[in-house]
């Protein structure tokens, strides 16, 4: 099981970006489905999934997640083509 590092240090990204990388871009997702992968990754599979979306790795609309194209343009993310 993979230990997710406090909101502060520099490895989170790299963390968050390797379980998200587990999902396919561009993809509605369930929260079963979801919840079934980060279940494998971690046992506190909720808090790694907030942590996705908060870092704008998924986006959640309801209960369907989908990991964006470009993760950069996220909430709290500033747009490249700006």
């Amino acid at each position: 099981m993979l230990d997710l590092p406090p909101p502060w240090h520099p490895a989170r990204r790299e963390v968050l970006g390797e379980v998200a990388s587990r999902f396919p871009t561009g993809v509605d997702l369930g929260w079963r489905e979801v919840d079934a992968v980060l279940r494998a990754a971690f046992d506190d599979h909720a808090s790694l999934r907030r942590a996705l979306v908060d870092d704008g790795l998924l986006t959640r609309s309801g209960d369907v997640y989908r990991r964006p194209a470009d993760p950069d343009t996220g909430p709290g993310r500033a747009s490249s083509g700006a």
